[in-house]
């Protein structure tokens, strides 16, 4: 038997929802975050997607060798773990140096609204980019 290990890297984004995913179109199961999903496979070449609701992975086709296993690593969108972090501590820094010392830091705000943009595309017009599939190895 050929096999197929899933491995969700940890991130802040998305935590606490589970990825879906899809070979060949048929779901085969579900990935929490920092988890992993092995399936076992007949050899041949597979359409791999991962789904999160509406938004998706692009295709990534899988051909497995018997008795070969082939790993994916599932994560979200590109720099989608540090753009949150960096919009909260922003605002925070733009909310306490005006609270605290006077000072209005707007370019901080400005910051802020445009790492918001960076998600709100992947949400929307990149939805199909929004998680990322890749093969990491290929031995046996």
């Amino acid at each position: 038997m050929a096999k197929l290990h899933v491995q969700r890297i940890s991130e802040w984004n998305n935590k606490a929802r589970l990825i879906e995913l899809y070979i060949d179109g048929t779901k085969q199961g579900e990935i929490a975050n920092g988890k992993t999903l092995d399936l076992e496979l007949t050899p041949g070449s597979y359409d791999v997607i991962a789904k999160i609701n509406t938004r998706t992975s692009q295709k990534l086709t899988v051909t497995i060798k018997a008795n070969e296993t082939k790993t994916l690593r599932l994560s979200g969108f590109k720099y989608g773990s540090f753009v949150m972090p960096l919009i909260i501590g922003s605002v925070l820094i733009f909310l306490a140096t005006k609270a605290f010392l006077h000072i209005e830091l707007k370019f901080l705000l400005a910051l802020s609204i445009m790492a918001f943009l960076y998600p709100v595309y992947y949400m929307t017009l990149g939805k199909n980019n929004y998680l990322s599939l890749s093969e990491i190895n290929r031995t046996s």
